[in-house]
């Protein structure tokens, strides 16, 4: 063993800071970089399969908003070629490598490297095979050399002008016996990140600086094996060992390593971290198997189909972040590892015919987070929910406004959409009536608020918001006339009354079922009101076509995929419905990708400009679902199709964020894009449902399939378990030349099914 457990040494903390985050902003954007992830800790990898500290891709392994922790290996002391990759299960990942020539003795992929990790309880479990393909010994060194900045993500995503604080030299330590690093960080804010790097089974030969090296003496066609474990600790208030300052970092290396109990260097939830790598990766995919059994079962009879749908539910599960208020969805990785309202309502809707349970969990953390006080600091007002939550050291600092942020006019209304939906489709009345003062703040925030904004949910441009832009159209050039120039003043959003008017529409149910008879009616009245008075001030009678929004000069003018949002809400009358569905299915905005965000006769299309042209995947989910709720099952297959192709594009079928909206042969990447995306996580489940018509209701015990239609492509569905509150059947969909048949090949509970 190297040194010795009975001479401990102090962490060595560098007294000078590191510095702003500039030196570590990603330079370049790729959302097919392989990436996994569980329970809130993810790695990102760069082309090579590496997590180098140089990297320009942002690659790395992320915790609590934070890059904690980078590491690359070299074999025979150079960086080894990469012969293959598989990164499709999501929570863990293979990778195999061969070495690069060392002269006539050792020729070039005759020593192979099978690198296989998994996260794992709160760990990365890592093992190295490294097998040797000679008829001869042969001798070979393995490297692996750590590197632990702890780095907020706002520094990574290029927010570079905060302050940091100190960085300390690899510490060696013993932990139960095995060799290891500690790696640690005093925060600005005076808390301790660290991260230990431990080696459970094959010793390492010598450990210089973040540098762990390995000698290995191979067997003619034998393989030797090296165990990695990484532990990341949440933010602490001490050190696990004691600490000193130190003003240069070339002091050298401690002789001796010192010994940590291991309890203190195990995060809750972590399991043997001494077991072996199959039982690892064992109990990785048996507590994924465990959460998605109550999902349905969708198996269809194109097998791309299949692999997307399975693709965006390993990623649903891949951004599951454990909180103290329930399972919460991230937004996306690697750029926005945090807690959306507006992001995790969306994507609980789209899963919900299928997978209510993920439903139930977003409606309990927003609930928790829902603003109790007002404070114009950062949006918040009483009965709101939020817009984002952050935890690393600039949210813990207060250097950014996002730690905890209210500036979101559509979180509130969807988050009560998504409550009453999901109790219309579980039947959970106990659950309806535990949230309901929850939902009554809301409420109360809803109504203030429509006071002040003349009947209409609004925010304003000019109040000094760190966002300038409230919906999902958030850029500060989001929200533009068709002349070019901004909207001003204050902006009501077409799709966020039309949130509101499903939400006032559902919960009138939820209150009836409830015995809320009152509330029901008053919910139904109000509904009705928005619908009329929406119809007569954001139709327009030129172009046929909704307002994206009302400003202070009227009406906001251009053509843009936001009232696809409004046909699904059910908020546009008969009478225009039509038009809307004819202008979002046209050639100037469904492109062979998806739906434009802006028209492409617009004077401000601009198809590589975040919301100016380019096709994002859940709104144009969102707009099939739409077209299909007014019987436009033709334009929703259509999209359907377009967004397969998209997925066609990508490694195991993972939709991006977001493409660029140019209407080529060849799509283009939006760049900083990020993959996986929660709400393009559940894109093909909603418009499936919405292609099928499935229309749940547990408070009546029933399911209604409306207008079922399938695309050309697409001849036969099933679905197992479908859940219609504590009851679930299972159906087989099959496309004939001018209809689909549905037939009903299980119903124990006796669920009543209308198809019409």
């Amino acid at each position: 063993m190297l040194g010795s457990e009975t001479d401990p040494r102090p962490i060595r903390l560098l007294a000078t800071p590191d510095g702003t985050g500039t030196q570590y902003a990603a330079k370049q954007f790729d959302p097919t970089l392989p990436l996994i992830g569980s329970g809130g800790l993810f790695m990102r990898f760069d082309p090579n399969g590496m997590c180098p500290v140089d990297s320009p891709f942002g690659t790395g392994v992320y915790y609590l908003d934070t890059r904690y922790f980078n590491y690359s290996f070299t074999l025979g002391g150079k960086s080894p070629d990469l012969l293959r990759s598989n990164t499709e299960g999501g929570i863990s990942c293979d990778f195999v490598y061969g070495n690069e020539a060392d002269g006539p003795a050792l020729p070039r992929h005759v020593i192979v490297v099978r690198r296989e990790i998994v996260i794992s309880e709160g760990a990365v479990f890592e093992r190295f095979l490294v097998r040797n393909h000679q008829a001869k010994p042969a001798r070979v060194t393995l490297a692996i050399q750590g590197d632990a900045r702890f780095v907020d993500v706002f520094h990574v995503r290029g927010f570079n002008e905060v302050q940091r604080g100190q960085l300390a030299l690899p510490t060696p330590i013993v932990v139960s016996g095995k060799q290891g690093l500690l790696y640690a960080y005093r925060g600005r804010d005076g808390k301790w990140l660290q991260t230990t790097m431990l080696f459970p089974f094959t010793e390492p030969t010598a450990i210089k600086g973040g540098c762990v090296v390995f000698e290995l003496a191979l067997e003619a066609q034998k393989e030797v094996g090296v165990g990695l474990r990484l532990l990341l600790l949440p933010p602490q208030d001490a050190p696990l060992l004691p600490f000193q300052e130190i003003k240069e970092a070339e002091e050298g290396d401690p002789p001796t390593s010192t010994t940590v109990p291991e309890g203190l260097v195990l995060i809750s939830g972590v399991g043997d971290w001494k077991s072996d790598f199959k039982t690892g990766l064992g109990a990785a995919w048996t507590v994924y198997g465990d959460w998605k059994t109550g999902c349905t079962k969708i198996a269809t009879s194109d097998t791309f189909l299949d692999t997307a749908v399975g693709r965006g539910l390993r990623d649903l599960y891949m951004l599951q972040q454990a909180t103290s208020y329930g399972a919460a969805i991230a937004a996306g990785l690697p750029w926005y590892p945090a807690i959306f309202g507006r992001d995790q309502a969306i994507t609980a809707l789209q899963w919900l015919p299928f997978f209510p349970r993920v439903g139930r969990g977003v409606v309990n953390v927003l609930a928790s987070l829902q603003a109790d006080s007002d404070d114009d600091a950062n949006c918040r007002r009483r009965g709101k929910i939020i817009h984002e939550r952050h935890v690393g050291e600039l949210a813990r600092c207060d250097a950014t406004p996002f730690k905890l942020y209210f500036g979101s006019v559509d979180s509130t209304p969807l988050w009560l959409w998504l409550f009453a939906r999901y109790v219309k489709t579980t039947g959970d009345i106990k659950f309806a009536r535990e949230l309901w003062p929850k939902v009554a703040l809301a409420l109360d925030y809803i109504d203030r608020e429509l006071a002040e904004g003349g009947g209409y949910l609004r925010y304003g441009t000019d109040d000094g918001q760190p966002l300038r832009n409230h919906g999902w159209k958030d850029s500060n050039e989001g929200i533009v006339r068709a002349d070019g120039s901004l909207a001003e003043g204050s902006i009501a959003l077409c799709e966020v009354q039309g949130y509101l008017y499903a939400a006032w529409c559902d919960l009138a149910l939820v209150a009836s079922a409830m015995g809320h008879g009152p509330d029901a009616a008053e919910f139904v009245a109000k509904a009705k009101a928005l619908k009329e008075r929406f119809n007569r001030d954001f139709w327009m009678p030129g172009p046929e076509f909704l307002a994206l929004a009302l400003d202070s000069k009227g009406q906001v003018d251009p053509v843009t995929s936001n009232p696809g949002h409004c046909l699904l809400t059910g908020i546009v009358s008969d009478e225009y419905a039509s038009a809307v569905a004819r202008m979002l299915t046209s050639r100037s905005m469904l492109t062979s990708w998806g739906v434009r965000t802006l028209s492409g006769n617009d004077k401000s299309y601009s198809p590589a400009q975040y919301h100016l042209g380019t096709c994002w995947m859940h709104d144009s989910a969102m707009v099939a679902a739409g077209l299909a709720a007014v019987g436009d099952k033709s334009g929703a297959c259509r999209i359907f199709t377009a967004l397969l192709q998209t997925a066609r594009q990508y490694p195991h079928g993972r939709l991006p964020e977001l493409v660029c909206g140019f209407d080529e042969s060849t799509l283009i990447n939006y760049p900083s894009s990020c993959s996986p995306q929660a709400w393009a996580t559940g894109v093909f489940p909603q418009v499936l449902a919405a292609c099928i018509g499935l229309e749940p209701n547990a408070l009546t015990h029933e399911l209604r399939i409306r207008q079922p239609q399938l695309p050309h492509w697409l001849d036969h569905v099933a679905l197992e378990k479908l859940p219609v509150g504590a009851a679930s059947l299972d159906l087989q969909l099959t496309r004939k030349e001018e209809s689909v048949d549905v037939a009903i090949s299980n119903n124990p509970e006796r669920v009543k099914v209308t198809i019409d």
